[in-house]
């Protein structure tokens, strides 16, 4: 991937002024140049014209739930629409950020090494990306830059808070993106990191993290990834081609 022209975008509702303010300075302590991304608000979204449109349809197997949260819907609309601009801008690289993410003072530095060490035909690698099973993740054989591949294999990883993209990594994840049948976090990583639909690597353990403590503004899960929202006023259920609760 080539870094010399990389694009660092962040993701966030325009109205996270605090949380802003906290990755702009994260981002200038690392170097980084970068553009906000105003994220797709949770409440301004029509979720039966996305259901009519074919853009949202009811989860799939990969879900331990028959809902959504409306965070996660916000959440999966906005990387979808940062991969449809890297293929009109013709981007080389994209650092994509999700406002939560805590980035590392030496990122640039740490990722720059690591890159010059992977295969050109790598297409996305995961800068920041979990598992509660901290025992397993330990056993995950890396290189000498602490990355693994991803593939049928595993690890199995959670979050969309830090990664880097290509402009074929994003045209692959925008392919079949639509209808979502599931957060993007998982879509990236079953419906395409471990089905070997997409050239992946990813930095074991994370350099870049979660602040969770933080409620997220975005994306909220209740499978221990992310901070539960409670109250079925957050949940998206889709039946029969209707949206019934809100």
């Amino acid at each position: 991937m080539d870094l010399n022209r990389l694009d660092v975008v962040v993701i966030s509702l325009r109205r996270s002024i605090e949380r802003r303010r906290a990755v702009k300075r994260q981002l200038k302590e690392a170097g980084l140049s970068f553009r906000f991304f105003d994220a797709f608000d949770n409440n301004q979204i029509d979720y039966q014209a996305l259901v009519d449109n074919k853009r949202l349809a009811a989860p799939d197997q990969h879900m331990a739930r028959d809902h959504y949260t409306k965070g996660e819907i916000g959440c999966y609309l906005s990387h979808a629409e940062i991969w449809a601009q890297i293929i009109a801008d013709s981007v080389p690289a994209t650092l994509v950020f999700e406002d939560d993410a805590l980035i590392p003072r030496d990122l640039l530095t740490t990722l720059g090494s690591a890159i010059e060490s992977l295969p050109g035909n790598v297409e996305l690698v995961y800068l920041g990306g979990f598992h509660n099973d901290a025992e397993m993740l330990a056993r995950v054989p890396t290189d000498v830059n602490g990355i693994a591949p991803i593939g049928a294999a595993g690890p199995e990883l959670w979050g969309s808070h830090g990664y880097l993209v290509s402009e074929d990594g994003a045209a692959k994840l925008l392919r079949e993106a639509f209808p979502i049948r599931c957060p993007v976090d998982i879509y990236m990583m079953w419906h395409k990191a471990i089905a070997g639909e997409i050239n992946c690597r990813a930095f074991v353990p994370e350099i870049v993290r979660q602040d969770r403590s933080l409620l997220s503004n975005m994306e909220s899960t209740d499978r221990g990834r992310h901070h539960k929202i409670e109250g079925s006023e957050h949940q998206i259920v889709i039946r029969d081609g209707k949206v019934l609760a809100v």
